[in-house]
């Protein structure tokens, strides 16, 4: 069922410290994972009872943040809105 169904990216970002690079040029580095189709509620729940320990460290020494799905929630509008930013409505956002 087209409604229920939950497609989402559980978007794990870490950025490392400044106080690490070497030089004033340097710039930080980011780490995007998305998980398709990841039910956010059952990843926190897991990373809470430690079954997922290496994305619970990620989650407490970077960023978590639960996306919620596009409208219609299918795997290319949400990656579409995700890697441009824009609304799934509006005309010319969607990457062929």
């Amino acid at each position: 069922m087209l409604g229920r169904m939950r497609v989402l990216a559980v978007a794990l970002a870490t950025v490392a410290s400044l106080s690490t690079w070497t030089t004033a040029t340097a710039k930080p580095k980011v780490v995007i994972l998305g998980f398709d189709g990841a039910d956010a509620r059952l990843v926190t729940e897991w990373m809470d009872q430690g079954k997922l320990p290496n994305l619970a460290k990620l989650r407490d020494e970077g960023t978590f943040s639960p996306l919620q799905p596009t409208n219609p929630p299918q795997t290319p509008v949400s990656w579409s809105s995700f890697a441009t930013g824009t609304n799934p409505a509006r005309p010319g956002s969607s990457i062929s």
